[in-house]
Order: structure tokens, then sequence, then C-alpha cells
């Protein structure tokens, strides 16, 4: 069977990644090695409508998935119709994140079109229906054995129970020859390496019970690892066969074992994987020491970026964060010390969090010795305690996700006015323009702004 993977139509999407997908990447391997004739048109392909509807008419295909952001839920919506308007027979499936964290009932009614959906992550299940569909129309005992999947049956919709794929050893590398990384030139690094980077992951998985956060309901809680070797082994193919220079590793919890992190390191060492890289430190911070963080520059780390998100202890309580300030702090400090950039991520506007709080946490982020820090407002997504929060707060039985907005919601969830929210976030992102270019110059702005 003929099978098109893509993502929502780029022109219509909010903040297009523009590096390639992972998740097509994997799918694409697994439906390969079923037998599929697999096609994925990614974040390069030409983002108007008629562009798609050329590629499906020439593919011609059986099945036709679709990757979807909650944030892009509105451009999936046009999309999909754009690709039933063109394809009457064929069967469409959505997957990615909003569908694995939202309502099954909601997601088939919000997209009446689909045929399908999944939940959680469909290396095996994706395969599995396609061979179904392959012979036919199957029934509903047929698509009740298919982990993840959502349909519509004569009762009304029906969602399995999602599976994770339980062994991420001897996993198929992602469709590298498909995702073409040296097409792409992210955040200008092409250019200023010399050579494409290109995302990798680790790790599946995160055992942490951020309220902003429903990530576990893609990949669960459990930490799975990838084995060093295959690791290092795919980092050596993108370099070889796609002229990879840096690497973006795309775990929540890279660092959250001493032994994987430090394997994969020692692996790239003993290999002399020449290659610049980056990583994220979400969950734990107890396994970075002078040692390790030592170890991680010497094989290529260049950036650290810490979830740190609030510095207001009642705000980080409710966020079962478990490292404290003085613990960013330390690693901020190492950080520098070994020449590797070190990158806070923050958010305001939590639940009932009041603007003193907010300017608490500015004021920490201001203080610390980051090489760069992003700070975005809370919102809801699918699945978060903060979402069924905000749903308490203003009597919602559920928000419309295609009139969902990252930067602006009409609910807002925090103490004091949006406004001044809105304005704490201006100053902010002033500040960090300058932090860019100055790390010394943002300290200074940040004490001015945001005294204590």
């Amino acid at each position: 069977m003929h099978i098109l993977l893509t993502q929502p139509l780029v022109s219509l999407v909010l903040e297009p990644p523009h590096l390639p997908d992972l998740g097509l990447g994997y799918l694409a391997s697994s439906l390969q090695a079923a037998g599929h004739a697999v096609h994925v048109r990614d974040w390069n392909a030409p983002g108007d409508e008629a562009s798609l509807l050329e590629d499906c008419r020439r593919l011609a295909p059986g099945l036709v998935g679709v990757k979807v952001f909650t944030k892009d839920t509105a451009a999936a919506m046009a999309t999909v119709r754009a690709i039933r308007r063109a394809l009457s027979g064929t069967r469409i499936i959505l997957g990615g994140p909003h569908p694995s964290c939202a309502e099954p009932a909601e997601v088939m009614a919000d997209f009446p079109e689909l045929d399908y959906a999944f939940r959680g992550e469909a290396e095996a299940a994706l395969p599995a229906l396609a061979s179904l569909l392959e012979h036919g129309s199957p029934d509903d005992d047929s698509l009740a054995a298919i982990p993840g999947l959502v349909w519509r049956s004569a009762d009304g919709v029906r969602a399995n129970p999602p599976a994770l794929t339980r062994d991420l050893p001897g996993l198929p590398q992602p469709a590298w020859d498909l995702l073409a990384p040296e097409s792409y030139n992210v955040l200008g690094l092409a250019d200023a390496l010399g050579g494409a980077a290109a995302p990798i992951i680790t790790t599946r998985g995160c055992p942490g019970a951020c309220s902003f956060c429903s990530a576990w309901m893609v990949s669960g809680k459990r930490i799975r690892f990838r084995d060093p070797e295959e690791v290092v082994d795919e980092m050596r193919r993108l370099q070889r066969d796609h002229g990879v220079k840096s690497f973006m590793i795309m775990d929540n919890c890279f660092t959250s074992s001493s032994a994987h992190f430090t394997g994969i390191c020692e692996t790239m060492l003993r290999e002399n994987i020449q290659a610049t890289w980056d990583c994220c430190s979400y969950e734990r911070l107890d396994h970075l020491t002078e040692e390790t963080v030592s170890l991680m520059h010497r094989a290529g780390c260049r950036m650290l970026h810490l979830g740190i998100e609030s510095a207001a202890p009642r705000i980080r309580t409710g966020l079962q964060k478990h490292c404290s300030l003085e613990d960013y702090r330390r690693v901020t400090a190492l950080c520098n010390a070994h020449g590797i950039a070190p990158v806070g991520w923050f958010i305001l506007g939590f639940p009932d969090e009041s603007l003193a709080e907010m300017h608490q946490t500015l004021r920490f982020a201001f203080s610390l010795d980051l090489a760069m820090a992003t700070v975005t407002p809370c919102y809801p997504l699918p699945g978060s305690q903060v979402y069924q929060a905000l749903k308490a707060k203003h009597g919602l039985d559920r928000l419309h996700w295609d009139t969902f907005d990252t930067k602006r919601s009409p609910w807002p969830m925090h103490q004091g006015s949006t406004a001044r929210r809105n304005r704490l976030l201006k100053l902010a992102r002033l500040g960090m323009k300058i932090m860019r270019r100055s790390p010394r110059l943002g300290r200074l702005y940040g004490r001015l702004m945001f005294p204590a």
C-alpha cells in the first residue's frame, strides 16, 4: 500500500518547527519494514493547499496519516478537509500529541472527515492497521485488537487503550532518507557549522508530574532507554549519509540516568564522533556533577536546556518540581565552567499564580548566569492538570481546540489582570533578547526591572 505521512499545512501553522519530524520518521521506517511504500511530506514541502492536493493526487495513497500538535489543531482541520476533497475514498488517520491527549470523542467530532485516530506510540499499531485495510474494511472486532486506535462504530466512538513500544533497543532507526535532514537549516546551524543539524532521541517516557504537561499520555511515565551503541550508530549514519554536524537530543529526561547519558558520551568519544550537540534536563539534576558535565563537554555538548518553570515556592510545590533553586545555580555554574551554554525555560500565569510570584520567577531568571532564557505564558494542554483547573475555574465542559492560542487565552487562570501579566512577559522577553547579546547586561536589566 502507498501511504502518505504529513503534517498540517505549513502556511497555517503557528511557528512551524522547521526541523525533521522524528515521529514521522519512526512510523515511516516501521511501515517500510512491513512492506509498504511510504512517502513523507515534511516541513520543507511547499506550504500551500494546491501543492498538498497535487501530492495527494499524484501519489494516490491508500492511507494518509496527519500528525498534529494541539497548537496546530485549526491548521490540521483545514489540512484534513483538503485531503478529503482530493481523495474521497482514502482512509485518513490522525496521530501525534493532540489525539493522544484529547478526549477521543472530541477528536472525532472536531475532525468529521477522519476515519481513525491513534493515541500514544504507533510503530507496531499503524502497520497492523495498514495490513487490515489492505484486505478491505475491517470489522469492530478486528479494530479492537489494535492498541491506541480510535474509530467510529455503530455504538459511537470507540477507543482502545494505548500501548508503548516496549523495547527501544532494536527499534528501526527513523527513515532518514525520507526526512532528508540535509535539506533543513535549523536556526541557521547549517550555515554556521557547514553542515546540517538533526534531532535524535535516546529515551522515551517521562516520570515527571508537571501540572502543565501531558507528555506522559504520549510516551508513558516510565523511562525507556535506547542502547548507547545504537544511538551512536545513528549519529554516524547521519554524519556519513546526510552531512550532519550537530545533534539536538530531544529527550525530556536525557540526564535522568547517569549510566545512560555517560554511556552515550563515552561511546561518542571512543568512536570519534566529531559533532556538537545540545540536550535537556527537565526532571533531575543530581547526576550533573563536575565529572559528568566535563565528560559531556568533551563529547561535544555545547548547550543544556533547564526546565526551571517557576521560582515561586508555592507554584513549584504544585508543579511537583523536586530540584531546588540552588540546584539550578549549581548546574548553571558547572555548565559555564566547562564551556556548555545553560539555557533556562520559564512559564508565567499558572493557575492562581499571583503577579508577585511571577515577579519572583523573573527576578530569579535574571539572577542566573544563563546564556539564554525563554519565557512563555502558561496555557492548557489536553490531559494536563492545568486544563482540568481551567475548566473548573470557568465552568467549562471543554475547550474548542481550533481557537487555541498559546499566546492569548480568553480564559485566564492566574490572579490579577492579563494585561499586567502580558506586560511582565513583554519586559521579560526584552531582557532575554538583551541577555542573548550580553549575559552581563541581561542580568543588569533584570536587577533594574525586577528588584527584590
